[in-house]
């Protein structure tokens, strides 16, 4: 398995999207991580004693892997596996430190930097999210603030979601909006990724490719340069 970032960015775009729309219908709440377990749980807040938020009801409880922490005062990385205060034997942090194996392996020295790193541009912690996300076979990269920065996870399985059938009929649309509007804003092979996301096409003409999805089908074009241009959907009439 690669460590591009074109092999996993839509199913995790997907898959965030999702996420947060879930987490979003929970209403009010807060996180806490266990690293020795390795375990995310969201609790409902409640105030408490003098106006203080206090911990309430369990909502959820998610396997996850800690990936790192961006501090926002300086703008710089650290690793899970490079921070003082955890040990490599923490279950939390066995994912990672598989990332930084297998970095070192295909030549890729930003994931086996040690210590505080400067960031070196703009998409640095969306790209390191979806590749430890995609190549842990997590279900989707997650941002977790607090109050010197945020720390990116990966929430390695979402029953919640996952374990709820998809509807044939709103794939497609599912699918496109995945391709457009889901998107992150980092640079990327378009047609590579499209290729990694959708399979292998129906046909494959130079510009334009179309893919059976559920009860419909998805057609993607592309410009000279591999972008997609546009993405249009339809659904099967049954007869």
């Amino acid at each position: 398995m690669t460590l591009d970032v074109e092999d996993y960015v839509f199913a995790m775009a997907d898959n965030h999207r999702a996420l947060l729309e879930y987490m979003k219908s929970l209403g009010p709440h807060r996180w806490d991580v266990d690293v020795k377990e390795a375990t995310l749980r969201l609790t409902r807040t409640k105030r408490g004693l003098f106006g203080r938020q206090a911990r309430g009801e369990v909502l959820v409880e998610w396997p996850i892997q800690m990936i790192g922490t961006h501090s926002v005062a300086d703008n710089t990385w650290l690793w899970s596996w490079s921070n003082p205060g955890y040990t490599e034997e923490y279950i939390a942090l066995q994912g990672v430190i598989a990332v930084r194996n297998e970095a070192a392996r295909q030549g890729k020295e930003i994931f086996c930097a040690p210590g505080v790193i400067p960031i070196p541009d703009e998409y640095f912690t969306s790209v390191v999210g979806i590749v430890c996300a995609g190549y842990l076979g997590g279900f989707a990269p997650l941002s977790l603030p607090y109050d010197r920065g945020k720390a990116t996870a990966v929430v390695m399985r979402c029953p919640e979601i996952q374990d709820v059938a998809r509807d044939p009929i709103e794939l497609p649309m599912r699918t496109a909006r995945a391709l457009t509007t889901d998107m992150p804003h980092i640079p990327f092979n378009h047609r590579r990724a499209v290729l990694a996301y959708l399979g292998e096409p129906q046909d494959e003409p130079i510009t334009e490719i179309c893919w059976i999805a559920g009860s419909g089908f998805v057609n993607v074009v592309f410009d000279d340069q591999d972008r997609i241009d546009c993405v249009e959907i339809g659904v099967w009439k049954e007869e």
